[in-house]
């Protein structure tokens, strides 16, 4: 018995599939030579769909993120959860020896999703007002945030990062 798991890792995230496990037989004989074809086993199907970036930026536009996405899957599934938008802070209290740096995670905005396994989709995550001024407030107008991806019924969850950007044109 074999236990194994995928990790695939791009520029954008990396996504860490499900816990498999390979069960061999008993050695048995060889089979008689056939007419030269070679049969490759196929791998099964897998149980879930999985969501991921399709690009790592995001233009907003009157306070709405179009985060573009992709469903992965086999025919029939679908991508359905949640994603969640976060920026880590920092900031530094006291003054020269008692300074303190502390680092949080605020969340700036979510969103649910609903795709076709295949099909590619611009979700649309509201900012809220914190992720709103942390993007007025951003040198360019260009805010670098992490994206997490969960999904229902088991998938695994992805975590990318996206840079937001303010579209000018439209505010």
């Amino acid at each position: 018995m074999i236990h194994y798991r995928a990790v695939a890792t791009t520029d954008f995230a990396t996504l860490d599939g499900p816990d498999q496990t390979l069960t061999t037989l008993a050695a048995s004989p060889a089979p008689p030579p056939s007419s030269g074809a070679i049969a490759s086993p196929t791998p099964p199907p897998s149980s879930h769909a999985v969501a991921s970036l399709a690009a790592g930026t995001a233009t907003v536009t009157r306070g709405i993120a179009a985060i573009k996405l992709a469903c992965h899957g086999a025919g029939g599934q679908r991508c359905h959860g949640r994603l969640q938008l976060t920026v880590r802070e920092r900031r530094i209290t006291g003054r020269a020896q008692h300074r303190r740096v502390t680092t949080t995670t605020v969340s700036l905005g979510s969103a649910g999703l609903d795709l076709a396994a295949g099909g590619h989709a611009a979700v649309d995550a509201r900012l809220d007002q914190r992720g709103d001024a942390l993007l007025a407030a951003a040198r360019g107008h260009r805010l670098r945030i992490t994206v997490r991806i969960a999904l229902d019924e088991g998938a695994p969850t992805v975590t990318a990062t996206v840079e937001l950007v303010r579209d000018r044109t439209r505010g």
